[in-house]
């Protein structure tokens, strides 16, 4: 006897009449961790809970959700009273929940609340300790994954702020066991790149995400760097261990560029008011000690310029460069496609040609003209005749032959 053939809702429709039928499944209470919690604007709870082994999603009801008097976040360690069912639509099981309670803190938030006292009872925090960071940096390393949306948000940002620093790129790992030993690597290399200041970034993520920016290894080499280094790790509600130790913390890899990066156009404006406070000093007849030192200021920034339009000049070549080729390029398209269409045309002209020479062969066939080089004539009256009927006797008929017409007149009339 063959075994009958099921389709997929079929399936995830018995799967879920079978465990909701399971008295021991319904009603149940389970302890675990808060991971990727989501407060949907419908006022659902969406959630994972997790141990140390395992994960299964969780969903509470705006109806039960509002009534609950704990909101939970990441990395908490809770009691869910719920029951077990299956999602058709996706065929996955999980835990409809009707209330959550507190169960201690979890294990992460336990570690990170640990290692920050540890760290800030050594003095790794302390404002003391900071760098400042400099004013127009010319040399920025960015420090974070590569290919990321984190990288692109920060070449963006420098390049629309501070196009004429150089951007140097030390790629690694932001998530996962070994992340914390490339994020060491990276930061002492970047260190030693004579940098004028350090960009360590990420996007957002859950605690779990964002763990490599809590390890204590990761924290100590932020703190040993030589170089200002500015965190902009995750989102602005996202605060890992390094943002404690960095010289400045920013809340998006996109903040850390604009923090350390001037306005370009603003530092334009800034040079051009020295230059006119510098006309009026010298109108006011300041000492010449004074008036040396503005000169050299002024002197500098116009060195300073004077870079900042050679970058912008290479900049502007490299651009015309690509233009040139892109240009090319279509001019090399447009030729093929004009060398076509001019084909095409005479094609259709030659088709034509031989089209309305055939029509003029066929008039000329059909002429009555052509009848009368045979032989024959037509009679005229009025119009012409075709029936001995249309004349009388003594009327007066012209007769057309090939060459010539000839007046005649009736004198007998015979039918055939």
């Amino acid at each position: 006897m063959s075994k009958p053939v099921w389709s997929v809702s079929a399936l995830n429709a018995y799967m879920k009449q079978k465990i909701d039928a399971d008295a021991f499944l319904q009603g149940i209470i389970i302890q675990g961790e808060i991971s990727n919690f989501n407060r949907h604007s419908s006022g659902h709870w969406y959630f994972t809970l997790k141990d140390e082994r395992s994960r299964i999603s969780c969903v509470m009801f705006a109806s039960y959700a509002r009534n609950n008097l704990l909101i939970p976040t990441n990395g908490m360690k809770v009691l869910i009273k719920g029951s077990l069912s299956v999602f058709e639509t996706s065929g996955q099981y999980q835990i409809y929940v009707n209330k959550i309670t507190e169960d201690g803190i979890g294990d992460l938030y336990y570690q990170f609340e640990q290692l920050k006292k540890k760290l800030a009872n050594e003095g790794l925090f302390l404002e003391e300790h900071k760098k400042p960071l400099p004013t127009y940096p010319m040399k920025i390393g960015v420090i974070t994954g590569a290919n990321t949306a984190a990288l692109q948000d920060i070449k963006t940002t420098l390049a629309r702020r501070w196009p004429i620093a150089e951007v140097l790129v030390f790629p690694c790992l932001v998530q996962g066991e070994q992340a914390k030993y490339e994020i060491v690597k990276a930061i002492e290399d970047a260190d030693s790149s004579f940098c004028d200041v350090l960009l360590l970034a990420r996007g957002g993520g859950s605690i779990e995400d964002l763990w490599a920016f809590n390890e204590e290894i990761v924290a100590r080499s932020v703190y040993d760097c030589k170089t200002p280094i500015v965190t902009g790790v995750g989102h602005e509600i996202d605060t890992t261990i390094v943002d404690f130790v960095a010289d400045r913390r920013a809340p998006t890899p996109t903040g850390a560029a604009e923090m350390v990066s001037p306005d370009y156009q603003k530092v334009i404006v800034e040079i051009d008011n020295y230059k006119k406070r510098l006309l009026r000093l010298q109108l006011l007849q300041v000492p010449t000690l004074q008036l040396d030192f503005y000169s050299q200021k002024l002197q500098q920034y116009a060195s300073d310029m004077q870079q900042y339009n050679q970058v912008i000049q290479k900049y502007k070549q490299q651009l015309i460069q690509q233009m040139q080729v892109v240009t090319l390029q279509h001019k090399h398209l447009l030729d093929i496609q004009n060398d076509k269409l001019v084909s095409n045309i005479n094609k259709c002209k030659e088709n034509y040609s031989k089209e309305i020479q055939n029509y003029i062969h066929l008039l000329d066939a059909y002429s009555p003209l052509q009848v009368l080089k045979r032989g024959y004539a037509i009679v005229l009256k009025e119009s012409e005749i075709t029936s001995i009927n249309e004349v009388n006797i003594d009327d007066c008929i012209t007769t057309r032959l090939q060459d010539g017409y000839i007046q005649s007149v009736v004198t007998r009339k015979e039918s055939l």
